[in-house]
């Protein structure tokens, strides 16, 4: 199964995708993502290897997962691979494209593979389609709203 979507969001390229990086910025717009489970400003997210384990709500249960980076090209592509216990790994990858001087092109692809149980089928075929559409929409409405009234910005930079 593979579900891509694309959107153009406002602010520069290199900002949007150290905001995307940032993984104290993660559950402000990951949808379905209701925390991290270990301090974000100890995890790190820049080389391949790096993990961050995390809470996540699928067809209303909490689950625990661990997503892995993969690849990061640092103003271009982002790959990881997420783990959610129960369901199958999901691949994401993050492109990003300059749009304009003041806007980037973001697209966001997830991927997996059908389990060969009966009742992994069921869920992969049935059910996981529809929740990981549902919250790829609701995320990338997330980031539309965030950068469309600008990143928020510490205090100390005014």
């Amino acid at each position: 199964m593979r579900i891509e979507l694309s959107n153009t969001l406002q602010g520069r390229l290199n900002e949007g995708f150290d905001y995307l990086c940032e993984i104290d910025h993660w559950p402000n717009w990951y949808s379905g993502l209701t925390g991290i489970t270990e301090e974000p400003h100890t995890g790190r997210w820049s080389d391949p290897g790096d993990t961050v384990s995390f809470y996540y709500k699928v067809l209303g249960r909490p689950l625990e997962g661990k997503v892995v980076l993969t690849e990061m090209r640092k103003y271009e592509l982002v790959r990881s691979v997420a783990n959610v216990s129960g369901l199958p790994e999901v691949h994401q990858e993050y492109r990003f494209a300059e749009a304009s001087e003041d806007s980037f092109l973001l697209t966001v692809i997830l991927e997996t593979e059908e389990q060969t149980r009966f009742r992994g089928q069921v869920v992969d075929r049935l059910l996981l389609p529809h929740a990981l559409e549902r919250d790829l929409k609701r995320t990338m409405e997330n980031l539309k709203d965030i950068f469309a009234f600008g990143l928020p910005r510490p205090m100390w930079v005014l």
